[in-house]
């Protein structure tokens, strides 16, 4: 990954170097103590998290109704992540879960505290040696969200950016897709919309099956446009309460003879 000085990752970096953390996971409570910024839970009802800073004290207000511990951590990571870089500097950031769980968001200072989060929670130098040890799959996906102790969400996102292998995620929702992100040697096109009735992960809304195993599907159900393939491999980590899926794409070796297996960084 390239930095620029203005870069959300180069904050993040340089806040971990200031407090010289250099163990996972991170805890992003611990450096909100260490930064003075207060932590409260409140019934938010139209925000995720809201960052207030007023007279010299800093408080983050978190939605109560949040439960799940990783979600906590990012949120938390992306204010901040607002509280931190220097152009950021609004009184009051009021953010949704739109654009801090979206991790697409058209929001340019919401989508720069995701990527500072990022950083900040999964390293390069860390998340760079774990994508030289796995496979980009969804039992990995899994292992570094553990790891890390973040959401598989954004495990798979953050892996996707140093993955030597050929692949895609993407999120689905009510047999629907909402995003997909590739990585940077994915030259073929994810198709948008409804879900092919012939992808896996189809049955999982349409017949509440949820079924986690690889499978390979013909690749006219995921790709769009001319392609010079047949099948794709396609295995998918369910979130039932959510009626979501996240969807691991990859090519398969056979597939690809143009398959290069070295990788600089």
């Amino acid at each position: 990954m390239i930095f620029n000085k203005s870069s959300p990752e180069l904050y993040a970096r340089e806040l971990l170097h200031s407090l010289d953390i250099k163990n996972i996971p991170v805890n992003p409570f611990e450096i909100c103590d260490i930064l003075h910024i207060d932590i409260c839970y409140e019934p938010l009802r139209q925000s995720e998290a809201v960052l207030l800073i007023k007279n010299g004290s800093h408080r983050v207000i978190l939605n109560q109704n949040i439960s799940y511990q990783p979600r906590l951590k990012f949120t938390v990571a992306h204010e901040i992540g607002h509280f931190y870089i220097p152009c950021h500097d609004l009184q009051v950031f009021a953010c949704q879960a739109s654009d801090i769980m979206s991790f697409n968001t058209d929001r340019s200072l919401e989508q720069e505290a995701n990527k500072f989060a990022s950083e900040l929670l999964m390293p390069t130098e860390y998340i760079q040696k774990e994508a030289k040890l796995h496979d980009y799959n969804a039992e990995s996906v899994k292992k570094i969200a553990d790891k890390f102790s973040v959401s598989i969400t954004a495990s798979a996102i953050r892996f996707l950016e140093f993955t030597p292998d050929k692949a895609a995620i993407v999120l689905s929702q009510n047999s629907r897709v909402k995003w997909f992100m590739k990585a940077r040697n994915f030259r073929y096109h994810i198709k948008t919309g409804m879900l092919s009735e012939d992808t896996y992960v189809y049955d999982f809304f349409k017949y509440f099956r949820a079924d986690e195993s690889m499978h390979q599907t013909y690749a006219h159900a995921w790709i769009d446009g001319d392609f010079d393939i047949d099948f794709i491999n396609e295995q998918s980590i369910f979130m039932p309460n959510l009626n979501m899926a996240l969807t691991v794409l990859t090519i398969p070796y056979s597939e690809d003879d143009e398959y290069d297996d070295e990788w600089n960084y």
